[in-house]
C-alpha cells in the first residue's frame, strides 16, 4: 500500500484477512505472508503479520475434515 509505513501496511492487510485465516496454524499464515509480500524487504515483518492475525482472528473453532485437508495440501 503507497504511502505507508512497513507496519501499517502489513496490520492494514492482516486485519482484513484475519476471518479467513482464524483456522491456520502459524506455519501457514507464513506463507500467507510471503505470498502476500513476496519481497525480501518485507521478510522482517512476518513476525508482526502472525500476531495480528492471531490477535484480530476470530476464535479458532474445532477444524473439520475439510479444515484439516486444506492445511495438509499448503503445507
Amino acid at each position: 500500500m503507497e504511502g505507508m509505513n512497513c507496519h501499517e501496511c502489513v496490520r492494514g492487510n492482516a486485519r482484513l484477512v484475519a476471518r479467513l485465516a482464524a483456522d491456520l496454524n502459524t506455519s501457514s499464515m507464513r506463507q500467507l505472508f510471503q505470498t502476500i509480500y513476496p519481497e525480501r524487504a518485507c521478510l522482517p515483518m512476518a513476525t508482526t503479520f502472525v500476531q495480528i492475525l492471531m490477535d484480530e482472528a476470530p476464535a479458532r473453532r474445532h477444524m473439520g475434515r475439510a479444515a484439516l485437508a486444506y492445511q495438509a495440501a499448503v503445507a
